[in-house]
């Protein structure tokens, strides 16, 4: 993959920019940024700032099914499953 790299996805009706800084600051760290106008299983903003080794970065073949697969991962835990429920649920508030 190349050293800046910006991807347009969708999950579950939510779309997601995510922006990759592949040289962050010139060393072994990979940066990516995730940017939705709602919370995600990463993020209760919308919004995450993700720092990952360049070793773990290079073994990544598609950075859209890596994500996706994350996302269904973390969208197992409680947490998240609370937060579909009351997104669900109407509100008089």
């Amino acid at each position: 993959m190349g050293n800046k790299i910006s991807l347009q996805l969708t999950w579950q009706d939510i779309p997601i920019a995510i922006s990759v800084d592949a040289e962050w600051l010139g060393g072994d760290m990979v940066h990516l940024e995730f940017r939705a106008s709602e919370p995600l299983p990463i993020t209760s903003t919308g919004y995450r700032s993700h720092f990952m080794a360049r070793s773990a970065w290079e073994e990544i073949d598609d950075l859209a099914v890596h994500v996706l697969a994350w996302l269904d991962e973390k969208a197992q835990s409680k947490a998240w499953q609370n937060h579909r429920d009351a997104r669900r649920q109407p509100s008089l508030f």
